[in-house]
Formats: C-alpha cells, sequence, structure tokens
C-alpha cells in the first residue's frame, strides 16, 4: 500500500513537473515581451534600393501552430517599399545577410584577430619566422663552411647529423 502511494505521488509529480515545463514562456514569447510595439528607429534592408536605412517601425504578431512569430515592418525613405526584420526569429533574418553596415561590423576588428597561420597574416604583420629563419641559414651555413675550412668535400656524418638536426627545429617551428 505505501509503495503504490510512493509510485502515485512521484506520477504527479511528474505530470507537475510536465505540466510546469509546458506552461514556461518559450524563448521567442520572451523575445516578444523584450520588443515594444513601436519604435523610433530601427534598422532596414531595402531591397529596392539595395542600402541600409534607418525608420521607424512597429510591430505584427502572427501565430502559427501556437508559436507566436513578431516581425518588425517599416518603409524605405526613398522609395516607399515595405521592410520587414525578424523581431522572434532573428537568427534567420536575411538583413543579417544584407546589411552593409554588418558586413563592416563584422569585418572591423578581423585584421586584429587574424591568427599566423591564417590567409591575410602575413600582409599586415609580415613574416612572424623571418628572424628564426635567418638565424637557422646562418647557422647551416657556418656548419658547412667549417666543413670547407678543414679541406673536406662534402659532408661528415656529425655535420649531416647537425644539419638534421636544424631541419628538424626549422620544421618543428613551422
Amino acid at each position: 500500500m505505501i509503495e503504490r502511494l510512493k509510485q502515485r505521488t512521484e506520477a504527479l509529480q511528474e505530470e507537475l513537473r510536465i505540466d510546469r515545463e509546458r506552461r514556461k514562456p518559450k524563448p521567442n514569447e520572451n523575445m516578444d515581451k523584450d520588443i515594444p510595439d513601436r519604435l523610433r528607429a530601427y534598422g532596414f534592408w531595402c531591397d529596392v534600393c539595395q542600402e541600409d536605412f534607418t525608420a521607424s517601425a512597429y510591430k505584427t504578431r502572427y501565430r502559427i501552430d501556437g508559436h507566436i512569430i513578431a516581425t518588425l515592418r517599416g518603409r524605405c525613405p526613398d522609395c516607399e517599399t515595405a521592410a520587414i526584420r525578424y523581431a522572434t526569429h532573428r537568427d534567420q533574418d536575411p538583413y543579417y545577410q544584407r546589411s552593409i553596415i554588418i558586413r563592416k561590423q563584422r569585418n572591423q576588428n578581423r585584421i586584429e584577430m587574424l591568427q599566423a597561420n591564417e590567409y591575410g597574416f602575413r600582409t599586415h604583420y609580415g613574416d612572424p619566422d623571418l628572424e628564426f629563419n635567418k638565424i637557422m641559414a646562418r647557422e647551416e651555413e657556418r656548419l658547412i663552411r667549417a666543413e670547407l675550412s678543414v679541406g673536406l668535400h662534402g659532408q661528415s656524418l656529425r655535420t649531416k647529423n647537425k644539419l638534421e638536426e636544424l631541419r628538424k627545429v626549422k620544421e618543428w617551428k613551422t
């Protein structure tokens, strides 16, 4: 009897947890609540003029399959074309792919974030291994000249091993 009561209590607790989870506001509903019904200035993209513009906006809401979808609407000041931004599904908003202002913001710090192995690094910062490569070349040259000064033709086994070690260090560095 006690075991049945425990099972029933656990089942009721689980139902309550599921019900609380179901009633919890979805992220899109929270986004919808965060945006006022009217905005004085909001950024839009005009497909006709192919440029960014700022205009007053008003919010419209739709409910599809129980989900709230909110959009912001504005008019281009030049051609009077209606422009739409997604308020609740911002990750799917085409404005972020089309806007010139957004592209400039994305590229603003791109050069400072370049890593040594990325394309464009040497154009902006030069060769980071230039000094190291010069030192390695001088060391190789010194070893070869030492052999030639003794009068040997070719390289001794000791010099070949030292050159091989230098090349391994050079490969490891790059």
